[in-house]
Formats: C-alpha cells, sequence, structure tokens
C-alpha cells in the first residue's frame, strides 16, 4: 500500500505559487499615503493662507515673538474658525465630488467602507471632520490625537482614525483625470 506522503519524494509546488506576488491587489485602489499626505499638506497651505492673515488681522501673533499660550476660549474660537474655513474651502468639492482641494488635485476621493459609494458631503463634514477637530480642542490631549489619528495610516488598510469613525476609506479615483463624479 502506496502512501499519498512520503517523506522522500520531492516537493511538489502550485504553478500559481511562481507567479508575481498579487498581494496589493486587493489595496491597489486605495490612495497612497503619499498622495494622502501630499492632499493634506495642500489643504493646509490652503488653511494657513487663509488664517494666518485672520489671526493677524485679529491680534494673535501681537507680542511677537513672546507669543502667549492662548486661552482654551481663544484656542476654540479659532478652532471653530478654522472648521468654518475648512467648510468654506473645500464644501463644494466634497458634497459634490467627495473630496477636499488637495484630493481633488490628487485625483483620489473618499467612499464608504461598507457600499464603496461616494461619501456624502454632509458625513464627511459632521462625521469624519468635526469628531476629530472637537476632540483636538481640548488641552493636553488634543494634540496628541492629531498625531494619534494620523499614524494610523501606516496601518495595511492605510486608514486613518477619522476613516475609522466614519466608516470611509480613501481610494484613487477611477478616471486618471480626476472628472469622475
Amino acid at each position: 500500500m502506496t502512501s499519498p506522503f512520503s517523506p522522500y519524494q520531492p516537493p511538489r509546488a502550485d504553478a500559481d505559487s511562481f507567479a508575481p506576488a498579487q498581494a496589493d491587489d486587493a489595496t491597489s485602489h486605495l490612495a497612497t499615503r503619499a498622495q494622502r499626505w501630499w492632499a493634506a499638506f495642500i489643504d493646509g497651505l490652503i488653511s494657513i493662507a487663509i488664517l494666518g492673515p485672520l489671526q493677524y488681522k485679529f491680534g494673535f501673533f501681537d507680542n511677537f515673538p513672546n507669543i502667549q499660550k492662548p486661552t482654551p476660549l481663544v484656542s476654540a474660537t479659532w478652532g471653530a474658525v478654522g472648521f468654518g474655513v475648512y467648510c468654506l474651502v473645500h464644501g463644494y468639492f466634497l458634497f459634490r465630488y467627495s473630496q477636499s482641494v488637495g484630493k481633488r488635485l490628487l485625483n483620489i476621493h473618499v467612499e464608504n467602507l461598507t457600499d464603496a459609494q461616494r461619501t456624502p458631503g454632509w458625513r464627511l463634514l459632521l462625521v469624519r471632520s468635526l469628531p476629530i477637530t472637537l476632540v483636538s480642542q481640548i488641552p493636553v490631549v488634543g494634540p496628541w490625537l492629531g498625531i494619534f489619528d494620523v499614524v494610523f495610516i501606516f496601518r495595511k488598510d492605510k486608514r486613518c482614525l477619522h476613516d475609522y469613525v466614519a466608516g470611509t476609506v480613501v481610494v484613487k479615483d477611477a478616471r486618471v483625470d480626476g472628472s469622475s463624479t
């Protein structure tokens, strides 16, 4: 009687095991970390270009370079102003394309994780952005949240903490020119 397994027979391999690794197929549609970083960088530059002059106008930088640490009320006020600026600058693109200006320029957008549909603008603002903005205003803990939020992107699924909160994922546009709707 012959055994199907013999320690003396040569090893067998499936032909598929010699094919190039396709492990990235499951995540190939995801936006790269670099795309997400550059999109956030562009959005940040836009915010600085608007908020910097506003803060200067309202005396935020008085006594420079010996600027006093802002009170929690002042921080919360500028946080609200910053969120308002974000809504005004990116609102059209968020509601129309599920993209901020930076994401639009980098040809990436936000989708629901569950159904792969573009995430509605109200959800992007109220569930994805607002909670992180509010928590980031908490003294001592808030600044660390920003770091904690971003570090999540180094997981295999490339989702930040705010993506987990909102049930979203950032993906590459199907069309390279970014004109998909």
